[in-house]
């Protein structure tokens, strides 16, 4: 939700470019750090790769947006509507996955203390999970947000996968009796309320 989330812009409309957020590869490789994606060093090292390589840049920012733009937000807004992705869209991710899973490796997600013996009933403790290399390509960070979403898509709760009320967001409606309207109530929802306000006070203006 987070980098499909990285273009805003209104509900009803495409992205707005004014609301990019990733204008350049730099910024791809800063929100994938401060997401937990990959480390500050590795994300000050991809920076560098791209001020190198301002072409290799320009084709990784490309693919992506290519990939928020025209597979994961595509597939998440459609769920959020109430519909089912497109087959040929959940095909392409499924491909994608497949690509990406082959650079990865299963690990157990918190290694045992050191000197630390585990019982045989307590080594269920920490799952194993996908992890990934350190990044040596530019696209390389692309591939656990892939996998991120095909997670989300097979053990994730889709009914409560919606779409903000004013813009285009999308979020997990985590609210206790799943009635969450906005992406955050301190903008959108402040906005819509006056905007229905307005239109109430203009109609009741009009009937006078």
């Amino acid at each position: 939700m987070d980098f499909v989330n990285t273009v805003g812009g209104l509900r009803k409309e495409p992205p707005s470019p004014a609301e990019e957020l990733l204008k350049s590869y730099e910024d791809v490789a800063i929100w994938c750090a401060r997401l937990g994606v990959i480390s500050e060093r590795q994300a000050r090292s991809l920076r560098a790769t791209a001020r190198r390589d301002e072409k290799a840049a320009r084709r990784a920012l490309r693919r992506a947006r290519e990939l928020r733009d025209d597979l994961l937000y595509p597939i998440f807004r459609a769920l959020a509507d109430g519909q089912d992705p497109p087959a040929n869209l959940l095909d392409r991710l499924r491909d994608e996955e497949r690509a990406a899973l082959t650079k990865a490796r299963l690990a157990r997600s918190t290694p045992p203390a050191a000197g630390r013996r585990r019982s045989a009933a307590s080594r269920g403790d920490a799952a194993m999970q996908w992890s990934w290399p350190p990044p040596r390509e530019l696209t390389d960070p692309l591939r656990p947000i892939v996998h991120a979403a095909v997670e989300l898509l097979t053990q994730g709760a889709l009914d409560r996968v919606k779409t903000c009320g004013n813009c285009r967001w999308i979020f997990l409606d985590e609210s206790r009796n799943h009635s969450r309207r906005w992406c955050r109530m301190d903008e959108c929802g402040v906005q819509m309320k006056h905007a229905r306000f307005v239109e109430q006070r203009r109609r009741r203006r009009a009937s006078l």
